[in-house]
């Protein structure tokens, strides 16, 4: 009971109101019911107002809607208002749009006067309708020609030939490009004035011989507008006195002074403006240029053998040794053909390198290899045919190398055997030595090789072997090498009367790499239908040829074309058929 004295007591005291619009607030008092005691604006009983609070703290809002100026449409700042200012009866959304600064009719543009509505404001309003009763007048719309009227809005009203030369304006889709001036239509003279007077839309366009070029009296580039043939986009034509391309220089031979002709002038040059490019020069790495007239930039291959120098990003080493470059063999000849910093490669393909293999000439031969009957070390370990039985390397079938017997060019001088081998010694002269390994015709399918080591000599010979079409003289086909400096290449070609040929009756050749020091295995072989030849195993060359070919004898050659003597041995001989 004592408590409800006390809560009674102390609601019946409460008379808080802060903004003494008389309405209790009902924050501090049980009974009070003014929503904003810091507010006299707001109280129970006060305006509802467009303002965004709740003014007579009926728990909403802007709960009312007003028209201030009495113009049929509430205030935009009321839920669903739509009068832009609802101070003015004048502005509201169905008033009409006058020219005066204002939105009159609060579509949120102002001074927006179409009456026609054709899209284009009037001209008074700041806009481009000239006539904003017509809707069929206004920028935009294609001019009406002979109507006297602007259609377009564009101050020109159409006329037919306003300058009377017979060509109708073309503002109404006639082709007079100045209808103010009678000298100015299509086909009129081009003169040098400043205008179009012919109306092909170029100025001073003189072009008396119509090869598309103006005069240079009339500014342009034509410096003889007589003659088509001259003009800036001719080709100089050498050696006739005449400047055909009119740069002001007659007959270029050498305009760079570098030595060669352009060239459009039979030279070399492909730009003779610049003495460092010329087809005479190197290339030069770095610069940008195409010093050689190659066709590209930086391409520097100086030994010709189809590999960039490193120096210009490629892959050649050495550009001065067409032998050196990346994607060859190494042959341990302290020469790094590959490129790739070591001189060992696998020659022969054997899985040892010619730094650990005995002989990388031959894949027969190879540390680890069981040992076989052929004369050969086939496991490297300095003994030949060992633990295989009775094995004797000899020569094959009965070759006679005294005076006078069978073959050709046999004398004891020239040929002779030796330690199980066929010895050799060029003559020096350049006649070719041929003896015969015996007269027994091959008949294809059959196998001819040799191995072949030169032994003395540093000069120019062919040694190799050789396939005799007739037993009677030395014509045929023969695989050689040869050595020139410190390269060695192969030759494929074919006797005829002494006379070395290829099938197309020039001597083929093509290069190799391997030290003659070591032996090369040479092949020759026909499988009835191409005859084959192999230089260390490796096929390099095949003819298919004719009947003839599927027969022979087989010999052995040589063609020493230097002064000192070269010895040749030809062992381990290997026919088969």
């Amino acid at each position: 009971m004592i408590l409800f004295l006390l809560a009674a007591c102390s609601t019946a005291e409460c008379l808080v109101d802060l903004d003494g619009d008389g309405a209790l607030s009902a924050a501090a008092c049980p009974a009070g019911d003014d929503c904003d005691d810091l507010d006299p604006a707001v109280h129970p009983g006060a305006d509802e107002l467009c303002n965004g609070i709740d003014d007579d703290c009926d728990g909403w809002a802007d709960d009312v809607v007003v028209d201030y100026d009495n113009d049929g449409f509430y205030a935009s700042a009321c839920p669903g208002g739509n009068d832009c200012d609802d101070l003015d009866p004048t502005v509201h959304p169905d008033a009409i749009e006058i020219c005066d600064g204002r939105d009159n009719d609060c579509d949120g543009r102002t001074d927006d006067v179409d009456e026609d509505g054709d899209g284009s404001v009037a001209e008074a309003c700041g806009g481009g309708d000239c006539d904003d009763l017509d809707r069929d007048r206004h920028p935009g719309v294609v001019e009406e020609c002979y109507d006297g009227i602007d259609n377009d809005c564009d101050n020109s009203t159409d006329y037919e030939d306003h300058d009377g030369d017979g060509y109708y304006s073309d503002d109404c889709g006639g082709d007079d490009c100045n209808d103010d001036d009678i000298d100015a239509h299509p086909g009129a003279d081009e003169g040098c004035d400043g205008q179009d007077t012919n109306c092909d839309g170029r100025v001073d366009n003189v072009d008396e011989d119509h090869d598309g070029f103006s005069a240079e009296w009339c500014g342009g580039g034509d410096c003889d507008d007589t003659d088509p043939t001259i003009s800036p986009g001719a080709v100089d034509d050498c050696n006739d006195g005449i400047d055909n391309d009119c740069d002001g220089t007659i007959d270029i031979r050498d305009s760079d002074d570098d030595g060669d002709q352009h060239i459009d002038c039979g030279g070399t040059d492909c730009d003779d403006n610049n003495a460092q490019v010329s087809g005479k020069l190197t290339e030069v790495c770095g610069d940008g240029l195409d010093n050689d007239c190659s066709g590209g930039i930086d391409d520097a291959d100086e030994d010709r053998d189809g590999v960039t120098s490193e120096a210009c990003g490629g892959g050649d080493c050495d550009d001065t040794d067409e032998q050196v470059h990346e994607g060859l063999r190494d042959y341990c000849d302290d020469v790094d053909r590959s490129c790739d910093g070591d001189d060992s490669d696998d020659r022969d393909g054997d899985g040892q390198s010619c730094a650990s293999d005995c002989n990388d000439s031959l894949a027969v031969v190879y540390s680890g290899r069981s040992e076989s009957c052929d004369g050969l070390d086939n496991d490297c370990d300095g003994e030949t045919d060992e633990g295989v039985g009775a094995c004797q390397q000899s020569l094959p079938g009965s070759m006679d190398f005294s005076e006078g017997s069978s073959g050709w060019g046999v004398d004891g001088t020239t040929w002779k055997a030796q330690d199980g081998a066929i010895v050799g010694y060029g003559s020096g002269s350049g006649d070719w030595e041929v003896v015969s390994y015996e007269f027994t015709q091959l008949q294809a399918p059959f196998v001819f090789e040799a191995d072949v080591t030169r032994q003395t000599g540093t000069g120019t010979a062919d040694i190799g072997i050789y396939l005799s079409r007739n037993g009677g003289n030395a014509d045929g086909y023969y695989l050689v090498l040869n050595q020139s400096g410190n390269k060695v290449v192969y030759d494929i070609g074919r006797l005829v009367g002494g006379t070395a040929l290829s099938t197309t009756g020039e001597v083929h050749t093509s290069k190799l790499m391997p030290g003659m020091g070591l032996p090369n295995r040479l092949r020759l072989e026909h499988d009835g239908s191409e005859l084959k030849f192999y230089v260390n195993d490796q096929k390099i060359r095949g003819f298919t040829v004719s009947s003839d070919l599927e027969k022979g004898y087989p010999a052995f050659v040589i063609q020493d074309r230097s002064d000192d003597t070269v010895l040749v041995a030809f062992d381990n001989v290997y026919v088969e058929q």
